[in-house]
């Protein structure tokens, strides 16, 4: 596991990035509370797109925080989880037996459920970017979801679908990513839509079966086929579809607008729709983060950057309101039903654990 530690102290000044070295104390530096958290993100193997994109949102909104004038000095652990849930549970045993740490934030639907029974058992306070159902069912009140889930996205998807063709005639076909990610939705798609939909296929990320499965949606001769993934390997599937003159209309959750899968799609992006949310992405300040993301990172920040970046200013706006670093505390504030607006981004909680942002359908120009 590669270690990544960032320290900030909220007081104006800027951020110190440390690597591969620990903290030497845990006490209070310059008068100021110190608060660690523990990010376990995939840096490396299938899923890393989604990693370092949530990576390139908290630390911008570390660098943020170190702007303003506070009580509180945060410690960010960054582990990687190499895209595997076994290399997540051990990154998350690290961050809890030498790091001390009491909360952590993740993305990934398979690594988030592989660390929510321990994290439900140490009482930690857990915040998943991801939008497997399961996360937050049955939790203890500590586990947060700061981003959609497969249900609300799938009704999102399911309602267009239904406005917008005639289900009565127009057949659906779903296409979707082999995972935990992409078996939910597929679940909850077929679920809404019913009859409609004639076939559902899944794929794995291996690009040259993409032809043969493209192949299979076209010869059912669906009106509109849904494509769920967030891998590159959902642009090469949009664009396999349309070399293979698939003319009707491809509908995609919102992995669609990450910057790998626009790229692997090309051309036959353009017109795709696909759920997205209403994000602050027209503001200057996230304009001037795009174009610093770019220059350092070299990537758009992304969806997933957003809801990384909201996840760590929503936890110190939660200490703040609550004067308190105790997670039982700040737990008790997150599940009281509001809506909450952070840097012109608005989400809802719920008493379910579920953070919710605005969805809608837009459509790729």
């Amino acid at each position: 596991m590669k270690k990544i530690y960032i320290f900030l102290v909220v007081v104006g000044f800027g951020l110190l990035l440390s690597h591969g070295c620990n903290n030497s104390s845990n006490k209070p530096s310059n008068g100021k509370i110190k608060i660690k958290v523990g990010a376990i993100l995939p840096l490396t193997g299938k899923y890393a797109d989604l990693g370092n994109w949530a990576k390139v949102g908290l630390l911008f909104a570390a660098e943020d925080l170190g702007k303003l004038n506070s009580n509180y000095e945060y410690s960010v652990l960054i582990e990687d989880a190499k895209s595997e849930p076994k290399e997540a549970i051990a990154a998350y045993n690290k961050l809890r037996s030498i790091d001390k740490v009491n909360i952590v934030i993740t993305t990934s639907s398979a690594l988030s459920l592989a660390i929510k029974p321990i994290a439900i058992k140490d009482s930690i306070l857990f915040f998943s970017i991801a939008s497997h159902p399961e996360i937050t069912a049955n939790n203890n009140g500590r586990i947060f979801r700061p981003c959609n889930t497969s249900v609300e996205e799938g009704e999102e998807i399911s309602t267009f679908v239904i406005n917008n063709f005639d289900t009565t005639m127009d057949n659906s076909f779903i296409l979707y990513h082999n995972s935990e990610f992409g078996l939910s939705f597929n679940s909850q798609i077929s679920k809404n839509l019913g009859n409609n939909v004639i076939g559902s296929v899944p794929y794995d990320d291996n690009p040259e079966s993409l032809k043969t499965i493209a192949l299979k949606a076209i010869n059912k001769k669906p009106k509109v086929i849904i494509a769920i993934g967030f891998t590159p390997n959902l642009g090469i599937l949009i664009k396999t579809l349309r070399e293979a003159n698939y003319e009707g209309s491809i509908v995609c959750n919102i992995g669609f607008s990450t910057p790998s899968v626009l790229e692997a799609s090309g051309n036959a992006a353009k017109g795709v729709h696909y759920v997205d949310y209403k994000l602050p992405n027209n503001s200057d300040h996230f304009i001037q983060i795009d174009s610093l993301s770019q220059q350092s990172y070299n990537t758009n920040f992304a969806s997933i950057s957003f809801l990384s970046y909201f996840t760590l200013k929503l936890l110190n706006y939660s200490v703040t309101k609550t004067n308190s670093t105790d997670v039982g505390n700040i737990a008790d504030f997150l599940v009281a039903p509001q809506m909450l607006e952070l840097d012109g981004m608005k989400m809802t909680t719920h008493s379910n654990g579920d953070i919710l942002p605005i969805l809608f359908v837009n459509q790729f120009k």
